[in-house]
Order: structure tokens, then C-alpha cells, then sequence
């Protein structure tokens, strides 16, 4: 793999400390909806501290299931793919 594209993922929930993959340099974008109910944007950057290579960037307007945002959200995974 030569990236990693986290969508909405629950990082507030989820153990970050048993996450390795993104720790290994590789180029890694995390789109978290601006009105998650189980981790915003804020929460996941900071989940995603210290992590190397590692963007978060808010998916505006929507929630955690992603309604009204899904196709932004694959313009920004083709972009971040083709740029790998």
C-alpha cells in the first residue's frame, strides 16, 4: 500500500494506540464529516498526533454516515490516490 484514506473512522472510540499502519510514514489523509457524532475533526486530530505523513481534513456539511458528502468525499480519495 502506498497510502491510507480513513473516512469517518471512529477514532474516539477505537484503541489509536493499536492503529500501526498509519505510523509507518506512508502518506495518510483522515476525511472526518465536520458534524460526526463519534469523532469530529478536532477529536481526530488529536487521536492522530505525533502520527507522520498524516492529514485530517473535515468533510463540511455532513455527519458520520456521510449524507449530502459522498461524492466529495471520492473526489478527495481520487486526488489524494492520483497524487501518491
Amino acid at each position: 500500500l502506498a497510502g491510507v484514506v480513513a473516512v469517518a473512522p471512529p477514532l474516539r472510540v477505537l484503541p489509536v494506540d493499536a492503529l500501526r499502519a498509519p505510523r509507518d510514514g506512508r502518506p495518510t489523509l483522515v476525511l472526518s464529516p465536520a458534524h460526526d457524532q463519534f469523532c469530529d475533526p478536532d477529536q481526530a486530530a488529536a487521536a492522530v498526533e505525533g502520527w507522520p505523513s498524516t492529514t485530517v481534513e473535515p468533510v463540511v456539511g455532513c455527519d458520520h454516515f456521510l449524507a449530502g458528502g459522498v461524492q466529495r468525499v471520492v473526489d478527495r480519495v481520487l486526488t489524494f490516490v492520483d497524487d501518491l
